[in-house]
């Protein structure tokens, strides 16, 4: 049994748009059969190379094709170079979202202590990160950061502000090994501190082979 209100993602890929428009045709009669359509808003054809604005959105991902010299090329299965590589990465309207999730906690958490503030930043910190590291994010993760430190000093001057900078950094940033992190104590920063998105190691995405795939 199928439920109606399930609304299942796929990407189709090809080369030849001619087939992409009998691929779309044929999902539309396919889901049709099992009591789903086809989200036409959504729903559209594009080129992951060229074009005005190449690439697609997927699952919070943007995926898209760049032109390179041979040395960083793709290859087909036989070895042969495409002259240009793919790239996963958080698209930009999920990495926006993102921070403004990060800003509404840090706004309604004005009055609370340090530490409420880490315990309520860190799952979604974390499971943003953990979600996005099988992409090519470490320069998101590294831009999300200062981000992140620049929202939190702003939070720290509103609860201090007749303060100077240096002034907040030290009462609230403390090192971590060998940075400044947004930490409950200088003697034990492990115990209370806050989890960066570079902290999550970028994992790559295991292919699956053609002859395993049905």
């Amino acid at each position: 049994m199928v439920n109606k209100l399930t609304k299942p993602d796929c990407v189709v890929l090809h080369e030849d748009r001619r087939v992409l428009e009998q691929c779309q045709q044929l999902l539309r009669l396919w889901l049709a059969e099992i009591g789903l359509t086809l989200n036409e808003t959504k729903s559209h054809i594009c080129h992951s190379l060229e074009g005005e604005n190449p690439g697609f959105a997927f699952l919070g991902f943007h995926i898209r094709q760049y032109r390179v010299g041979k040395h960083q090329s793709g290859k087909r299965p036989g070895g042969q170079r495409l002259g240009y590589k793919t790239l996963i990465k958080p698209a930009k309207a999920n990495i926006q979202e993102h921070l403004a999730e990060l800003g509404r906690i840090m706004r309604r958490s004005r009055a609370l202590p340090q530490g409420e503030v880490i315990r309520q930043l860190n799952p979604v910190i974390r499971g943003w990160a953990h979600y996005y590291r099988i992409g090519v994010s470490k320069a998101v993760y590294a831009r999300l950061d200062a981000l992140t430190w620049a929202k939190l000093r702003s939070w720290a001057h509103r609860r201090h502000p007749t303060t100077s900078t240096p002034w907040v950094i030290q009462r609230y940033g403390h090192r971590l090994g060998t940075r400044l992190t947004f930490a409950m104590s200088a003697t034990a920063p492990h115990a209370g501190h806050l989890q960066t998105h570079s902290e999550v190691p970028i994992t790559r995405h295991s292919k699956v082979r053609g002859t395993r795939s049905p």
